[in-house]
This record gives structure tokens, sequence and C-alpha cells, in this order.
């Protein structure tokens, strides 16, 4: 069982290092080679680049915390990846906390935006399943980003086993909110 489990956090690793890959790849081509604009998700193009400064660094740092745990041969878990993560000073534990929460938030703001909102028309149930897996799948490797935040905020062992332990709750509510959203707007 517990090959199992450890099965599927190297697939989540492995699908969150593709779509850091992603991710940076997309956001630089946008703001370097196609000029900021309108090209995804109505995006206003004045907010390319501010993403881009928050996301790329963060999936960077992210990655570098991710594949050196996993190097370590440590359980490759958000928590065990959280304790590799050196405590910030003071004075940039807010700030950076901020950093980890936008990452968390812009991975979901993603999966509601997956489909555009048709008022009026009545969505299907396998829809719906589809995107409850889809963002519990990704609330799920989004974890990651989850404890970096409590871990940024405190340095205490119990918070993070708690806030490690209460995960599925988060990730459940995330997933509730995604499916309600498109119930009401589809």
């Amino acid at each position: 069982m517990q090959f199992l489990f450890n099965l599927g956090y190297y697939a989540s690793i492995l699908f969150n290092t593709m779509f850091a890959i992603l991710s940076t790849v997309t956001l630089l081509g946008i703001v370097f080679i196609t000029k900021p604009q309108k090209v995804m998700h109505n995006v206003p193009p004045e907010w390319w680049i501010p993403l881009t400064l928050i996301i790329v660094p963060a999936q960077l740092f992210c990655q570098y915390l991710i594949w050196k745990t996993v190097l370590r041969k440590q359980i490759p878990t958000p928590l065990a990846i959280s304790q590799n993560l050196v405590a910030p000073p003071a004075f940039l534990r807010y700030p950076l906390a901020m950093l980890w929460a936008a990452n968390f938030l812009i991975g979901f703001v993603i999966v509601v935006s997956l489909f555009k909102p048709n008022p009026g028309r009545n969505i299907e149930w396998p829809l719906v399943l589809l995107v409850a897996f889809i963002t519990f799948s990704l609330t799920t490797i989004a974890n990651v980003y989850w404890m970096l935040l409590i871990r940024t905020i405190t340095d205490e062992e119990k918070w993070l086993k708690l806030a490690w332990h209460f995960r599925f709750v988060v990730d459940l509510a995330i997933t509730v909110t995604a499916v309600i959203y498109y119930k009401i707007w589809f």
C-alpha cells in the first residue's frame, strides 16, 4: 500500500514539474514573444508581466525544493518538501506567504476558468464529474504551495502537521466550490 501511495506522489511531482515547465514557457512566451495582449483566460494585457513575476520565480524555487526532497529520498510529499524550506527572516514571512497563496489561488482560478460559463445551459453530470476530478487532482498537486505557505508563516512542526492532516478537507472544499460554480453558471 505504501508503494502505491509513494507512486501517486511521484506521479504528482512529475506532473507538477511538467506544469511548472509549461506555465513558465507559456508565460515567458506571452511576455517576451507575443508581447502582453489578451491571449487566454481573458487576462488583461497589463496583468501578464506581474503574473509572470509572481509565478515563474515561485515555480523555479518550488521545483528546487521538490527535487531536493526527491534526491534526498525523503518521502516525496508536500510535508517533506515544506520541511526542507529554511524559515525566512521575519520581515519576509508574510510577503513570501502571499506568494505561495497567490500560486495556490492562481491554480484554482485556472481550473475554474477552463470552461466559459454559458448561462441557461444545463450541464451534464459527466462534465461535472470531470471538473471535480480535474479540480481535486490539481488541488492535490498544489498542496505543496499550501504547505509552503504554512511553513513560511511558522516554524512549528505541529502547525505543518495539522495543515497536512486537514489537506483533504481543503482539497474537497475547493473541489465542491468549483462544482457549485459550474452548476450555477452553466
